[in-house]
């Protein structure tokens, strides 16, 4: 059975090396079968990322100007529409062989929310579901969302955790293509100023039992 080695990077990261990272380790989890899983914690500098279900009328901003002001524009081959990643969000990407753990796509998704309202609990947050939809919700909007990807059913993407993230960076989009859906960080539903660490540690103390089961490296 594969190992489980999780990073934790305290620098935001620009979207294009996080990107190449997760592909050099996918490429790697599928050419060697002992190598191990992977667990990456982060943070990203400001970037709109464009899914594979991308509405041109879900980016409010014109991308030259967002451009001029230093915010990325991607296309990324993850399900869903348009996001953002900034400052203060905790990224999280999980690379694991869905195959070989027995996990189906819908079902990996699930046990990415349940891991996420499960941390959030930590903090005495009622976090769920809404129907129909992907991702984490509180009373005041959403405060995680999701979009993933498998390459031979190896899986990279991964969540949005927003912690104290600058919602302005919202304003710029229609997040994840729901219109007049509110969005909301951690720091607001406390509001007190949470450390990403904390949160990190709540993740790591709940994760599904597919992770939690593996020996780290």
């Amino acid at each position: 059975m594969r190992r489980l080695n999780c990073h934790s990077s305290q620098l935001p990261l620009t979207y294009a090396s996080a990107l190449q990272q997760q592909l050099t380790t996918v490429d790697s989890i599928l050419a060697n079968s002992s190598y191990p899983y992977e667990c990456h914690f982060l943070e990203h500098s400001h970037v709109l990322t464009k899914g594979r279900g991308f509405v041109k009328e879900h980016l409010i901003s014109a991308e030259s100007e967002l451009l001029k002001n230093g915010v990325e524009v991607v296309e990324v081959s993850r399900g869903g529409s348009v996001t953002y990643h900034g400052p203060g969000q905790l990224v999280v990407y999980v690379h694991v062989h869905l195959k070989e753990l027995g996990l189906y796509l819908t079902h990996y998704l699930r046990d990415l929310e349940q891991w996420v309202m499960d941390a959030l609990a930590e903090f005495n947050v009622d976090a769920g579901r809404r129907k129909g939809l992907t991702g984490v919700w509180v009373s005041q909007g959403k405060i995680c969302a999701m979009g993933i990807a498998a390459k031979k059913f190896v899986s990279y993407h991964g969540v949005g955790l927003n912690v104290s993230t600058n919602m302005d960076g919202f304003n710029w989009i229609v997040p994840c293509g729901l219109v007049g859906q509110a969005v909301t960080s951690l720091d607001q539903v406390l509001g007190r100023k949470v450390e990403r660490i904390e949160v990190e540690e709540a993740m790591l103390k709940h994760m599904p039992q597919w992770l939690a089961l593996l020996e780290r490296v």
